[in-house]
């Protein structure tokens, strides 16, 4: 996506970055799309198991306080949020969390092969890709993944390590809803993507809400 585009979306101080996917091409960014069906997750009393996730992200630089060594970092706009209890804790403190589904139509992650995968955000609609995938990425070994969600309220920071196997690219297509801040973003409803597959695992990952008080 053209860092132009992103750029009105990022909170201040904030740059547009490729990311950890090499793209290549000056001028441009990482915009991610993201749906999961993962075996389990954590909720607030305990495993969630299965666990849907879907998310709507941009890689971007930090101002130099906020970086650290080793490190990557996004803006997540959008996050579904599967279980009733976690959704509502962070509504309350003022981060997007929404109800939906998510569904990746191929099980043979270890292959490339033509994939499908889509996600719905109550309130939003459903967001789908589909393409083909081909090219090893490689394996990806205990990465700090750093996600900011910036609210009336500050930043909400999201913490994990990210581990990835069987890990393949390739092309596809995007279709979002109309009106949806990726179909804003894009300035258009459906759009060519770079497509990624593969069995990813997050752990230790922890939350820090935001901590100013809601602006009357």
């Amino acid at each position: 996506m053209e860092e132009e585009a992103l750029r009105p979306y990022l909170p201040e101080g904030w740059e547009p970055d490729r990311g950890f996917l090499p793209l290549g091409v000056d001028g441009m960014a990482l915009m991610g799309l993201e749906a999961f069906e993962c075996e389990s997750g954590v909720g607030l009393n305990g495993t969630v198991a299965p666990m849907a996730y879907g998310s709507f992200w941009t890689a971007a630089l930090p101002p130099e306080p906020l970086r650290e060594e080793n490190t990557v970092y996004t803006v997540r706009w959008d996050t579904l949020v599967p279980d009733a209890d976690r959704r509502a804790v962070l509504l309350e403190a003022g981060m997007p969390a929404r109800a939906g589904t998510a569904s990746v139509g191929r099980s043979a992650t270890s292959e490339p092969g033509l994939v499908e995968a889509s996600y719905t955000f109550e309130g939003v609609g459903t967001i789908t890709m589909r393409g083909a995938v081909g090219r090893d990425v490689g394996a990806v070994t205990d990465l700090k993944l750093v996600e900011f969600t910036p609210t009336e309220r500050g930043l909400g920071i999201w913490r994990a390590n990210w581990t990835a196997t069987d890990y393949f690219a390739g092309n596809g297509v995007a279709t979002v809803p109309a009106g949806s801040l990726p179909a804003l973003v894009a300035g258009r409803t459906e759009f060519p993507i770079t497509l990624t597959t593969g069995v990813w695992t997050f752990t230790e990952g922890t939350l820090t809400l935001p901590t100013r008080e809601r602006a009357a």
